[in-house]
């Protein structure tokens, strides 16, 4: 096995091989059952950008929040590094580099990478089942407030904040009008969604925006540009085909 410290400098390859082709010898301990944790620590803490992608793609490694998941948790962005730290607690290796871009005055930390080997994931998920101190993620916080009921999987938070897949309704309202709104004014956000075709959700003990699924903006923009007016506030020009 390499040493964790070679795996972190890992040289140029004459042979010009892909990346991951020079990445995972480094780091193939992380697959090793015979591996002591002290030896997997080593590994995990010496994983980067570029090495954790490859290992995601390889197998060798699976993120906390995926693990979480499947131990019926609803993380989020602030209970992650908990989780992470409740796992290295239970003498589960546990992985964590800071998500880094660049900036004028040198680059920001806008949040961190926290995995483990994926060979640790069923000794994390059953610690994770019966840690009491998680109780209240087992609850999904994210709630339905308009639209068809039953139609759809209540998503969780990680899946409503992903912007691939879910958009803020005032952004939409916003793009209607020609202005910015935020709910509070003439157009109230319960009477507007009233009646709605999309489902719109939110997360109950949050004050963090209303969301629809993106692969039904056209449905529901259809239905806000003849909502709007019908209470009395203008809307821009139709630009639905």
């Amino acid at each position: 096995m390499a040493s964790p410290e070679a795996a972190r400098h890992i040289p140029a390859d004459p042979d010009r091989k892909p990346v991951h082709k020079r990445i995972l010898p480094w780091f193939e301990g992380l697959n090793n059952p015979g591996a002591t944790n002290e030896e997997i620590q080593a590994l995990l803490n010496n994983v980067g950008k570029t090495a954790y992608g490859a290992l995601l793609r390889a197998g060798l490694i699976v993120t906390v929040t995926s693990v979480a998941k499947e131990a019926g948790l609803h993380p989020d962005a602030r209970t992650i590094p908990l989780i992470h730290k409740f796992l290295q607690e239970e003498k589960i290796p546990a992985g964590r580099f800071p998500n880094k871009v660049k900036t004028p005055d040198g680059g920001k930390i806008i949040g961190h990478y926290n995995f483990i080997a994926k060979i640790h994931k069923p000794d994390a998920v059953e610690s994770l089942s019966n840690a009491a101190e998680f109780a209240h993620l087992r609850n999904n916080p994210v709630v339905q407030i308009a639209g068809p009921i039953g139609e759809r999987l209540l998503p969780n938070t990680t899946e409503l904040r992903n912007s691939e897949k879910h958009d803020s309704i005032g952004n939409l309202i916003s793009g209607i009008r020609g202005k910015r709104w935020s709910g509070k004014g003439r157009l109230k956000a319960t009477e507007v969604i009233r009646g709605s075709p999309v489902e719109i959700y939110t997360e109950a003990s949050t004050s963090g925006g209303w969301f629809y699924p993106r692969d039904k903006e056209g449905e529901l923009e259809i239905f806000l540009r003849q909502r709007i007016p019908a209470l009395g506030l203008s809307v821009l020009e139709n630009q639905v085909d």
